[in-house]
Order: C-alpha cells, then sequence, then structure tokens
C-alpha cells in the first residue's frame, strides 16, 4: 500500500484545529500564532501567502500550490489530534522542509504524471525516502501523486526502528503516518 495519512473525522469544517485545542488561540506560547483561529480555507490562503515570497516560487508556481494544499489536507486530517498536529506542523520546520525538497517533489511528479505505460504492462512506482526524517517529503508526494500510479513510498531513516522491532522511546514516532508500519509487517 501506499502512503497515506491518518484520518481524523471532521464534524465541522469551520471549526479550527487551534480552537480545539485552545479556544483562546492567542495564548498559545513558543508557536508561530499567525494561523491560530483561521478556517480550512483561511489557513490554506495563510500558507500561500507565507510560502508564495520564497525565491523559488517562480521557478516551481504548480508544486508550490500543490503544497499549500497538502498542507491544508494535512490540518484536517489531524484536527482530532491536535497534540500531533502541533508536533508535525512548526511553520518554520514545515516550510523550510518543502522549499529544500520542492525540486526533487517537482522532478519526482513530473516523472511520475508523463509516464504513459499501460499499467497492465509495468508495476506502479515505489519512491524510497532515504534519510527520511520524520516523512516530510514522502507526506508532500503522497498529496501530490497521481494514486493509481503508486505502488508506495518507503521511510527510510535509522531513527525509525528496525523491522519487527516495538517503537521506543528514541525512535521517531510515525503517527503522522499511516499505512503499513513496520510492526505491522509481521
Amino acid at each position: 500500500p501506499s502512503l497515506v495519512l491518518r484520518t481524523a473525522t471532521i464534524t465541522d469544517e469551520s471549526t479550527s484545529i487551534e480552537e480545539e485545542l485552545d479556544p483562546d488561540a492567542t495564548s498559545l506560547t513558543n508557536q508561530d500564532s499567525s494561523y491560530y483561529g483561521l478556517s480550512d480555507t483561511e489557513f490554506e490562503t495563510w500558507v500561500q501567502s507565507e510560502l508564495f515570497q520564497d525565491p523559488l516560487y517562480g521557478q516551481y508556481k504548480t508544486t508550490f500550490e500543490q503544497a499549500a494544499k497538502a498542507m491544508a489536507k494535512w490540518r484536517q486530517r489531524y484536527r482530532g489530534n491536535p497534540q500531533l498536529w502541533r508536533r508535525l506542523f512548526k511553520k518554520e520546520r514545515v516550510f523550510k522542509e518543502f522549499v529544500e525538497a520542492v525540486p526533487i517533489i517537482d522532478a519526482v511528479v513530473k516523472l511520475v504524471e508523463a509516464d504513459d505505460t499501460d499499467p497492465a504492462h509495468a508495476p506502479p512506482f515505489t519512491v524510497i525516502d532515504l534519510c527520511s526524517g520524520k516523512g516530510y517529503l514522502s507526506m508532500f508526494l503522497s498529496e501530490m501523486l497521481p494514486p493509481d500510479k503508486m505502488h508506495g513510498l518507503v521511510l527510510m531513516d535509522k531513527a525509525w526502528p528496525m523491522h519487527n522491532q516495538p517503537l521506543q522511546g528514541h525512535h521517531m514516532n510515525w503517527d503522522h503516518i499511516y499505512g503499513q508500519t513496520p510492526q505491522e509487517n509481521n
């Protein structure tokens, strides 16, 4: 299975994840609070306004636009788990990871989309994300690549637990990833 993200039930699209976390969102500390309290649409617009200031935007316009949509989808998915969302979405970190990866993301998306091989005669693509860290590259790709052309995205990092080993305190937490994880591959 391809890399997909754990979903959460969204009961009211107008409620923001930050409101669920803290109705007085301005009281949060050690976070960039400029997006707290925004609706999903306002959040995506805010992400666009921040991302589109980067000098690479002109060269990778479509990929930047897709990234803003991807981040908005993540926010919706993790609405039911504010602690996970706060750990995952630190504006400076996510934007930095995206900008560093944008040439790769753009190239992979173009390669996969341009492939006109008959799916009956060729296996779908598998992306191996070496030194994946939290997996931002794969998370972006999972939102941008056509699912019908993908077998999966495999994250590899020394911080992930070894195959068939339990998750321990020093390992990377994969709560933001769903699909097959090592403990499910027994």
